[in-house]
């Protein structure tokens, strides 16, 4: 056992010089050359175990070897009460137990080295990959096309009620953009006579992603459905949104009524659901898209760049907890420090895209160049 552990003491100290060549392109050039340094310390430890037991080497030996070892420093644990005490053994055969202390307290410095710098060891197996130890944006993180999803965001009335709202969600990470596109109740489906929110009461979250995917020809990562409730309380922690109303309207919610006069109107959380959810345009699905697009766009330009690493971890709790919702701590991790490259070098970074097209045989049908854009806008043309 011995023997296999010096060999691999030997490798990962060879494994960690090749790692060290790339220090300086991608990690922080001290902290390799820290690594370096540690992984040298365990197998020069190991050596000393290896080669003079601790029962049975005198305190002076174990001194001078670690002087000889590490240089100029001073190791005066011999004169330590403890120290004469354990060095100062009487020399006898070896037992096995010598060797078993040398290789567990070997391992045991093997595994804290490893496990303490396996963000640079291993940066592909770390979950939050391109994030600095605070959590904070690393400043060698690139994005890539890796880190784009496109997710579907659902809204409803209650928890019993289907969703009456659909809307893709597609962030591209490179270019630093978020795109709203909602998508027609309506929209035409393989099984006639059944619309979103048929499918959605059938079959859940995961129906309706099959659905769009089928319509449509992109493919959606995950799924979320906000509630009424789950809604207003995200917009409570992500902040209100100021408006250019285009023209006045009044809606009404219940024995409620609000009225959302022409001009700039800072909108709560209340009255954006209100807005977006249960006013009556007259101008039709696509104006109402339009509006709804452009609220979802001003909400997020206008206050995306106040959020930090800390803020966004409050945030993604809201959509992993919604009532229905695919995406996992996992999903969010994974993309985490392409989320904060945007907030801090993006500009404007959402916009919204509504789809045409017409309504045939009861469904609504998109056009084909209007598939080529929603494909251009999720990444996947």
């Amino acid at each position: 056992p011995l023997e296999i552990l010096n060999k691999m003491c030997y490798t990962i100290s060879k494994m960690s010089e090749v790692r060290s060549m790339t220090a300086c392109a991608g990690f922080d050039t001290v902290r390799a050359a820290l690594l370096i340094f540690l992984l040298d310390v365990t197998t020069k430890l190991y050596y000393i175990f290896y080669k003079n037991s601790i029962a049975f080497c005198g305190y002076a030996q174990i001194s001078a070897e670690l002087e000889s070892l590490f240089g100029a420093w001073r190791f005066d644990i011999c004169r330590t009460d403890y120290g004469k005490g354990l060095f100062m053994a009487v020399r006898r055969k070896s037992n096995w137990y010598i060797y078993l202390l040398a290789f567990v307290v070997t391992t045991a410095f093997v595994i804290m080295v490893i496990f303490t710098f396996r963000w640079y060891l291993f940066p592909e197996r770390t979950r939050e990959v391109g994030l600095n130890n605070a959590g904070g944006l690393s400043e060698s993180f690139t994005p890539t096309a890796e880190h784009n999803f496109n997710a579907l965001i659902m809204l409803s009335k209650s928890a019993d009620d289907s969703p009456e709202l659909y809307v893709i969600a597609a962030y591209n990470a490179v270019e630093s953009r978020l795109s709203f596109i909602p998508l027609p109740t309506g929209i035409s489906v393989a099984a006639e006579g059944r619309d979103l929110p048929n499918i959605y009461a059938a079959q859940g979250g995961a129906g309706i992603i099959s659905a769009i995917e089928d319509i449509v020809g992109v493919k959606l990562d995950n799924y979320v459905t906000f509630t009424r409730e789950s809604f207003v309380d995200f917009l409570a922690v992500y902040g209100n949104v100021r408006y250019n109303v285009p023209k006045t309207i009044i809606v009404a919610d219940g024995i409620e009524a609000d009225t959302f006069n022409t001009g700039s109107q800072l909108f709560s959380p209340e009255s954006c659901y209100r807005y977006i959810m249960l006013a009556d345009f007259e101008e039709g699905e696509s104006y109402r898209f339009n509006i709804i697009g452009d609220v979802l766009s001003s909400l997020v330009n206008q206050n995306y760049s106040y959020a930090d690493s800390t803020l966004l971890d409050s945030y993604s709790r809201h959509f992993i907890d919604a009532q229905d919702s695919s995406i996992t701590e996992e999903d969010y991790t994974a993309h985490k420090a392409a989320l904060l490259n945007t907030i801090i070098y993006g500009s404007s970074p959402a916009e919204y895209y509504v789809p045409y097209g017409d309504y045939e045989d009861g469904g609504f049908k998109i056009s084909d160049n209007s598939i080529i854009t929603i494909k251009q806008k999720t990444g996947q043309d």
